[in-house]
């Protein structure tokens, strides 16, 4: 009776850590992409900027919004602009580099940070090389969606800053993007 109480206590205890590993999971990634969320990108940004604190360097921050990513839930469902957005963050998983966090901001939102970056043209290259990834067509349902993305980026001053600074600036650089550049959502039958 002593043993069948233990092993019950056993699983019991068990099931309760696989239950608070599930809810503390839930809590720091989004459901739809499995990226890290907003909570999470807080955590490594206070980790990031301890090290920039003692090296004297720099943290830098990309702000990703979809272009024109409404047209693709209004004509063809949400079920496709989610699979859009899932395939968008594995493209962006697949190219971050080492010392790069790749985050869900929301909606069609996505952040970079990145650990350590020399200054602002460093953060501007990333980009290019970040749009060769996105620019490339989804093949969803026998059709190539285009979907591209508008950018702002910001870098910490030498020593670190404060996360909601360097997003506000990386957010505001964005909107001058989107602003500068033409809207594109192209469609072609494959």
């Amino acid at each position: 009776m002593a043993a069948a109480f233990s092993l019950a206590m056993g699983l019991s205890l068990a099931m309760n850590l696989r239950y608070r590993l599930k809810v503390e999971r839930q809590a720091g990634f989004d459901p739809l992409t499995g990226l890290p969320n907003r909570r999470l990108l807080s955590s490594r940004y206070q980790t990031a900027a301890r090290l920039a604190r003692r090296s004297r360097g720099r943290v830098g921050l990309l702000f990703l919004d979809l272009d024109d990513f409404q047209p693709v839930n209004d004509h063809y469902g949400h079920e496709t602009g989610d699979r859009v957005l899932k395939m968008i963050a594995a493209r962006l998983e697949c190219c971050a580099r080492s010392g790069e966090f790749v985050v869900r901001f929301g909606g069609d939102e996505f952040v970079i940070l990145v650990d350590s970056v020399r200054d602002l043209r460093a953060l501007r290259e990333r980009m290019q090389s970040l749009r060769e990834a996105i620019d490339a067509p989804m093949v969803i349902d026998g059709q190539a969606l285009y979907v591209g993305f508008s950018c702002g980026g910001a870098v910490t001053p030498p020593g670190g800053g404060e996360l909601p600074n360097l997003i506000e600036q990386a957010d505001a650089d964005m909107y001058e993007s989107k602003s500068t550049k033409a809207r594109r959502l192209a469609l072609a039958t494959s």
